[in-house]
């Protein structure tokens, strides 16, 4: 893709989900999309305090999502959201990922995640950072459609905790 096209995607965003390790809170971090010449793309980088994500931004072709991807020693983070017209300043996708819930093992988790652009206009909220408890009277500033969108996290059990099927 062309800077000329999908450009206007640099700037800053404050994302949101639940929480992996706690399903009565929010993670809520700041991310920031920039255009690289050197890779001919835009990138983006995360900020969430011990889990900082960084990778590039894919336009597949004919569809209405955009992929914000991660590789990094071995692992793969995957954001699947809607794509943001130039005048739209919010959008909400999932995020697929590998989380460590019980601080025993990675484990397959997926959660829906809303990422707001927070550089064309001042946010009531933007100093709402970490991991939010969902009874925090900050969040009153939120947007309803972000509180919904950010309910709770699918993490998949392992294969010796899951039931077996019948076949």
């Amino acid at each position: 893709y062309v800077r000329p096209v999908y450009g206007y995607y640099a700037g800053e965003y404050l994302c949101v989900r639940p929480a992996f390790s706690d399903p009565t809170k929010y993670a809520v971090y700041p991310m920031t999309i920039e255009w690289s010449d050197s890779e001919g793309g835009l990138r983006f980088f995360d900020r969430n305090p011990g889990f900082d994500q960084r990778g590039i931004i894919t336009f597949p072709a004919g569809a209405a999502y955009i992929h914000l991807v991660t590789l990094e020693a071995g692992s793969v983070r995957l954001i699947t959201a809607h794509h943001m017209p130039e005048t739209h300043t919010r959008t909400l996708g999932l995020v697929l990922t590998l989380a460590n819930p019980t601080a025993r093992t990675l484990t397959p988790a997926a959660a829906p995640i809303l990422i707001e652009r927070t550089d064309r206009a001042p946010l009531p909220y933007a100093d709402v950072l970490g991991l939010v408890s969902r009874d925090d009277p900050r969040l009153a500033t939120f947007p309803h459609e972000l509180l919904a969108a950010a309910s709770a996290p699918l993490i998949l059990e392992s294969q010796a905790n899951s039931r077996k099927l019948a076949s």
